[in-house]
């Protein structure tokens, strides 16, 4: 049960944590990335 709750929180979170990654790094892509996120 907690191994599932934990794999749900990382797929939750990394995702996230990519995305603050890119906009500090390239401010423009952060733009591009959300609808490939929002699609899946």
């Amino acid at each position: 049960m907690m191994m599932v709750v934990m794999i749900m929180m990382m797929m939750i979170i990394l995702p996230q944590v990519n995305i603050l990654i890119n906009h500090q790094a390239h401010p423009h892509h952060h733009i591009v990335l959300w609808p490939k996120v929002t699609r899946r």
